[in-house]
């Protein structure tokens, strides 16, 4: 009988942890909001993450990492290691302990020290921190993107992720990024991002939808083939869309203060706009830009009526 209350102890943890909290919340310290029933298995329009919202707790960095390896242990002992809401929280503790380094974060202590450098980092620089928006944007956002996704399915429009996939070079064709990424070894968003045009390449390969035509495929292959090494983004000449030419996205990031990571990857074609300006590099190779706002509009000779 003791085997099936294990999880009683770190449940009575984690209850702990948000009852002291919500006796003593947060002023004036910087945290970060936890949902207090996981979003992940609760799942309902009441679980949106706002202030406001009782489901909703602002908890220090060191205590939310706590939390959710709380939550961890709790679907460990109570519904083992392969249930689907161990995985989901195991995904979610995961994600708390990789930083943008590749360092892996053991310790809430760590975990803490990484959250607090990285906003210290980021006071008094604007470009830095990138757009902000808040929950309510993110959540209108979110039901935009499903209403789009409901009216492509409504249409019979196949989603990407179903599609065919191709590696140029080898000419070997896939069922679909999924299983190319088990037999590569490659991130599966990675590849779809390279078959949709957002990204040149994948690991060092070259990744289309099978049915994309030659002139597609033809203008994907000189775009790999031509594309910089690394370190050459900040040696190329730039021009802007008011015909301003920079020796290098480097010198154009000193002048105009944008971002020079934005001016880039508007060079390669993954935004439109960096700073409310459009640019390429200033030497006439090929590009290939992508419409950010409909992905069928780089293949449209993939859809079906």
């Amino acid at each position: 009988m003791k085997g099936k209350h294990k999880y009683h102890k770190p449940l009575k943890a984690y209850i702990s942890l948000i009852r002291e909290r919500q006796a003593n919340p947060l002023v004036d310290t910087p945290g970060e909001l936890h949902h207090t029933f996981p979003k992940s298995i609760f799942r309902s329009k009441e679980n949106r993450k706002t202030k406001e919202n009782p489901m909703v707790i602002l908890l220090s960095y060191h205590e939310h990492f706590e939390a959710h390896q709380l939550l961890v242990d709790v679907c460990k002992a109570r519904y083992g290691d392969k249930h689907w809401k161990t995985r989901c929280m195991l995904n979610a503790l995961g994600a708390m302990m990789m930083t943008n380094g590749g360092k892996r974060i053991l310790t809430p202590d760590e975990y803490s020290i990484c959250r607090k450098a990285s906003v210290e980092a980021k006071i008094g620089n604007k470009f830095s921190i990138g757009r902000k928006v808040s929950c309510e944007t993110k959540f209108k956002i979110s039901e935009v993107k499903k209403k789009a996704n409901k009216l492509r399915i409504e249409s019979g429009a196949p989603h990407h992720s179903s599609l065919e996939i191709l590696e140029v070079f080898s000419e070997k064709v896939y069922e679909s990024a999924a299983s190319a990424a088990r037999e590569l070894g490659i991130s599966q968003a990675l590849i779809n991002l390279c078959c949709l045009g957002k990204k040149p390449q994948a690991a060092g390969k070259l990744f289309v939808f099978s049915n994309s035509t030659h002139e597609h495929i033809q203008i994907r292959k000189d775009m790999f083939l031509n594309r910089p090494k690394n370190g050459d983004y900040q040696k190329r000449k730039v021009i802007s869309s008011d015909s301003r030419i920079y020796e290098s996205s480097s010198e154009a990031f000193r002048i105009t203060g944008i971002n020079r990571g934005n001016i880039n990857a508007c060079c390669r074609g993954e935004i439109k706009n960096a700073g409310k300006l459009s640019w390429q590099f200033y030497n006439n190779q090929p590009t290939y830009t992508p419409d950010v706002n409909n992905q069928y509009s780089l293949f449209p000779d993939q859809i079906s009526a």
